[in-house]
């Protein structure tokens, strides 16, 4: 068995211990479930038809009146007449990365012949 398969039955084995173990700590009777979930579950209420309540907790809530608030939202706003900031920023990054991208391509399309040297006339 290579050490590679080791690792993954090992692995393997430690999940399975882990589930074995962990499985009869629930057993004892503790609710896992969301404190909505659990006050949704005590409200439920069951029709005739045993048709069950599926809407989430929140939305079984709102539509029973439960837990809502009639006061008006007050919101304020102010007129946008100063200077953005945010917006000169980005301007002027977008300006920078355009400057740059054009000095890479000037430099990258100029051909220079560095380190060739023309031969020299010898006078005699």
């Amino acid at each position: 068995m290579s050490p590679q398969h080791r690792r993954i039955s090992s692995l393997a084995a430690t999940v399975v211990l882990a589930c074995a173990v962990a499985q009869p700590a629930f057993a004892d009777g503790t609710d896992l479930r969301s404190p909505d979930s659990r006050d949704a579950h005590r409200f439920v209420v069951v029709a005739p038809s045993s048709a069950v309540d599926l809407r989430s907790p929140d939305t079984a809530d709102l539509a029973s009146g439960r837990g809502t608030d009639n006061r008006p939202v007050v919101t304020i706003a102010s007129p946008q007449g100063g200077f953005d900031w945010g917006d000169a920023g980005i301007g002027a990054g977008g300006a920078l990365s355009l400057v740059l991208l054009g000095l890479g391509v000037v430099l990258m399309t100029s051909h220079r012949r560095r380190g060739v040297k023309p031969p020299r006339a010898v006078a005699h």
